[in-house]
């Protein structure tokens, strides 16, 4: 293939450079880039993608390996756009590899330009060693430390040392050096992560035809004004008042304390035993009392408090109120969104990990040699690192050369896109997913082998076939596993969150973005963990529900040995 385009380090922002797009305003107050040339060039890349079919190039993209399997090096893409790290990994991996090296394409109307990331180093206001961090910054960006740093292949940060060792760098590098002076860097913004996500999400939306290139970019620009907006508006918030919140806390923890040992005391609860026995037992308690109060329920009790403020770590925490849940329930359309994705997953993987789990458990209690061994065999997989799991099952259903495609070609099926694929992504991870069934089938092997033989033999001397067997005798008596199952299987699909982090990192277009790996960029990517707090209640109170209200209808249906259902 001669260019893919978004693939590498070609986003959206420098074919926009290219058009003289500017995506913030002066004041950093307003956004820039609702303009004829920022639609002209989301239209030239939608039009690139859906020439040469996006679900084609998607597919494509999957059979790109690491470093050492890289497109460019194995001849599967004539050109690349991409940063000045990669000569670097081609030296290594590829040094037969003939190459050259020039600026990258510029579209009609446009001119030569560039964008530039790169990092800051910053000594945090509170930091309580300035001056050793300054020092270490003053030797980190010294002509000699560059000049090291040259000699390693890569490019000084200090414009003396370019100037100096221009005539001696590599070609690569002379060429990236001479683009610096027509270089862009992203917008200086307090909202970039968010900025850096709604663009690749415009592009990806625009690309798979979810909404035209006007709308997208329109709809984006609104995003982004919304989050300049609320920012800004934050800071007319007061402070959060720490003294105030440790003073109250201490109070209420004391008063609580009280309230329960009066009523132990006269409930009689404690009424048997002296005050030195009392005492005695709470001195023994005392160590998981301490481990429980600071690291359970008191980072419990300050994500709560949290819920209600904006706090983004580095900065003071700003009580906002009930901003934070209104803007989640009213403003936040990734908040339904991958609500949504998490219920579609629960409700699928849930019923699928039951009937698979109890089928297996059946299979599985027959008295056959070997059983043992094949009971370990199903149950292995359970126990594997996800992460692991994940990885392997990337290569299963990759749509190149994956096996799963593969095998379906075999009998004149076309494999789907799978995880590249928004309507398949969910699908291709439930099934993923069922290869841990393992735990389930062993809580209902367990159960299956409790059942008293001598019901069985009643039902054969009264007629029952195998059949009757199982709907009237097996299943009723395995819903008290059947429920643990349910319940257990519930609360773990909501918090679903390995698997799409590794494997699709919530696309594409948010088709596998699930609440957990939500929560996760809300508190680790942008750093928002007052809105994080409040997305982890909302869970809380959503799980707590719904095991509620499984547990109240368990009344209904499961049956216990010494009764009928709920007994």
């Amino acid at each position: 293939m001669g260019f893919f385009p978004l693939w590498g380090n070609s986003y959206y922002f420098i074919y926009a450079y290219q058009k003289g797009v500017r995506f913030i305003s002066e004041d950093g107050r307003k956004t820039a880039f609702n303009s004829p040339e920022a639609l002209e060039t989301l239209e030239w890349i939608v039009k690139f993608a859906r020439t040469y079919n996006i679900q084609a190039l998607t597919n494509f993209r999957t059979g790109f390996g690491p470093q050492t399997q890289n497109p460019f090096i194995t001849g599967k893409v004539a050109m690349m756009v991409d940063g000045s790290w990669e000569p670097d990994y081609w030296r290594q991996y590829a040094p037969d590899l003939e190459y050259g090296v020039t600026y990258a394409p510029v579209p009609e109307g446009g001119e030569i330009s560039t964008w530039s990331g790169g990092m800051a180093l910053v000594i945090p206001r509170h930091s309580s060693r300035v001056e050793e961090a300054w020092d270490f910054i003053k030797f980190f960006t010294a002509e000699e430390s560059q000049e090291v740093l040259a000699r390693s292949w890569n490019i000084p940060s200090r414009k003396a040392v370019i100037q100096r060792l221009h005539e001696t760098m590599p070609e690569p590098w002379r060429i990236c050096a001479d683009l610096m002076d027509k270089s862009h860097f992203l917008p200086k913004t307090p909202i970039q992560d968010f900025l850096f996500e709604a663009i690749d999400r415009m592009t990806e939306v625009a690309i798979f035809g979810s909404k035209s290139p006007q709308k997208a970019l329109q709809d984006t620009a609104q995003d982004v004004q919304s989050a300049l907006d609320k920012f800004y508006t934050q800071k007319s918030y007061p402070l959060l008042s720490w003294p105030r919140v440790i003073f109250w806390s201490c109070l209420i923890g004391i008063l609580m304390l009280g309230v329960v040992f009066y009523l132990s005391k006269t409930r009689g609860c404690l009424a048997a035993y002296t005050r030195h026995d009392i005492l005695e037992g709470y001195l023994f308690a005392a160590p998981w009392l301490i481990g429980f109060i600071f690291f359970t329920a008191g980072p419990v009790l300050v994500s709560f408090l949290f819920s209600f403020c904006d706090y983004r770590v580095l900065s003071p925490a700003r009580w906002v109120g009930m901003n934070n849940y209104r803007e989640m329930v009213f403003e936040d359309p990734l908040f339904w969104k991958s609500l949504w994705n998490t219920a579609y997953y629960t409700a699928f993987h849930v019923p699928l990990g039951l009937c698979g789990a109890l089928l297996l458990a059946v299979l599985l209690n027959q008295k056959v040699r070997g059983m043992r061994f094949f009971r370990t065999i199903f149950y292995i997989p359970s126990i594997i690192s996800g992460v692991a799991v994940s990885v392997l099952w990337m290569w299963i259903l990759n749509p190149e050369y994956g096996i799963l495609n593969a095998a379906l070609s075999k009998i004149g099926i076309q494999g789907p896109g799978w995880l590249t694929d928004p309507a398949w992504s969910k699908p291709a991870i439930i099934v993923m997913s069922l290869w841990g069934l393992g735990a389930g089938m062993m809580v209902l092997l367990a159960a299956l082998q409790g059942i008293p033989r001598h019901l069985y033999e009643s039902a054969r001397i009264d007629g029952a076939g195998v059949f009757l067997q199982f709907i009237y005798i097996t299943v009723p008596l395995l819903t008290p596993a059947l429920f643990f199952n349910l319940v257990i299987g519930i609360i773990g699909s909501f918090q679903i969150f390995t698997q799409a982090y590794v494997m699709t990192n919530g696309g594409p277009l948010d088709s596998t973005l699930f609440y957990a790996l939500y929560l996760f960029r809300t508190a680790f990517q942008s750093f928002r963990m007052g809105y994080a707090s409040a997305m982890a209640w909302i869970l809380f109170a959503v799980v707590l529900s719904l095991t509620l209200v499984q547990m109240r209808l368990a009344k209904r249906w499961v049956y216990y040995e010494t009764g009928g259902p709920g007994k």
